[in-house]
């Protein structure tokens, strides 16, 4: 399935987007008391392909503030007290009070380091402005360093396409499908005994929800989403929609329906397996909205299918065992011969 994927094309189009993007974003979204600070943080590694995230979680001195942060708020990283008045910096900068002045009151006295409230205002609106950004505005932000990092490394030249695509690999790698486990076995009412009467009316009725909705192009997604992405025309992922209705039907029908209990486990996977599918879909709409919410999504997409096949699979397994066949005529022999089929 990765030949769905944007192509390299596209991508260093998406690069330069981001890019765009990082020059304005690139700086963090802090309050405006820090917008005229310098920060210069300097690299001693030369690989281009640094970890920003790692880099950001930095605490070298344990005291609850970051590196990076140590840097805004001009506190030594390698003091747990920068100011000396017995209060860490990480928890001064909790209570709003300034890690760089040091408080001279009394112990039952109000702290007289106190951060202006202004400050904390704006600090807090800052976050908040942050929070409503899509995943394309806060990835462009690490791309952007990642990019400033490569950049550095290679003597202050600008980056050939094969250096860029590195730079956009690394960061897209760092991106990662996430699968949700929404439903429970609790969700399923509907459950009978593992007899083989059920165990073939629960396979056939698989197989007859599979082919109730498995209309309007549902199984042809990811060709609508290759040309979509291909012609860069945001108007062929309208079909989509009426995908997902269906996707979205099968969803209800397999929570509804009879399930033989010893099946509930494996039969609750394939059922959070299409709520994923759907979940991406829906995403995968915005992709020139969003698109690296596109891109990501693509790859849960993708997971969940590999999951869902991987499922049937291990219930096509469970129905040997059982000695349950399906003849080419069942209901059941579409449904549990799928993932022979990949």
């Amino acid at each position: 399935m990765n030949k769905f994927l944007p192509s390299g094309k596209f991508l260093l189009v998406l690069f330069s987007i981001i890019l765009a993007l990082g020059l304005v974003l690139g700086t963090p979204v802090l309050s405006r008391y820090y917008k005229n600070q310098k920060i210069v943080v300097t690299n001693p590694q030369t690989s281009n392909q640094i970890s920003v995230k790692e880099f950001m979680a930095v605490d070298s001195d344990q005291d609850g503030l970051l590196d990076w942060e140590e840097a805004l708020w001009k506190t030594d990283p390698q003091r747990v007290d920068t100011d000396g008045d017995g209060t860490p910096d990480g928890e001064e900068t909790n209570l709003n009070r300034n890690p760089i002045i040091t408080n001279t009151a009394q112990k039952n006295q109000t702290p007289n380091d106190q951060i202006d409230e202004k400050i904390i205002t704006d600090a807090k609106q800052a976050q908040e402005e942050y929070d409503k950004l899509t995943d394309t505005e806060k990835f462009s932000r690490e791309l952007f360093s990642q990019y400033v990092i490569a950049k550095n490394n290679n003597g202050g030249k600008a980056l050939d396409n094969t250096a860029k695509m590195e730079v956009l690999n690394t960061v897209i790698d760092k991106t990662v499908a996430t699968i949700i486990t929404k439903y429970s076995i609790s969700d399923i009412k509907n459950t009978v005994e593992m007899t083989d009467t059920n165990l073939k009316d629960y396979g056939n009725k698989l197989g007859e929800i599979l082919m109730q909705y498995s209309t309007n192009g549902a199984g042809d997604e990811l060709l609508y989403i290759q040309e979509a992405i291909t012609k860069e025309d945001e108007t062929l992922l309208k079909p989509l929609v009426p995908i997902i209705t269906n996707y979205t039907n099968m969803l209800v029908s397999f929570i509804l329906m009879p399930v033989p209990k010893d099946l509930l486990d494996i039969h609750i996977k394939i059922v959070n397996n299409f709520y994923n599918v759907i979940i991406s879909l829906e995403n995968i709409k915005s992709f020139f909205v969003d698109p690296i919410n596109g891109v990501t999504s693509l790859q849960t997409y993708q997971a969940s299918f590999a999951d869902l096949f991987k499922n049937i699979e291990i219930l096509r397994i469970k129905m040997l065992e059982k000695n349950i066949i399906f003849g080419v005529n069942d209901p059941g022999y579409v449904f549990i011969n799928v993932s022979q089929q990949q």
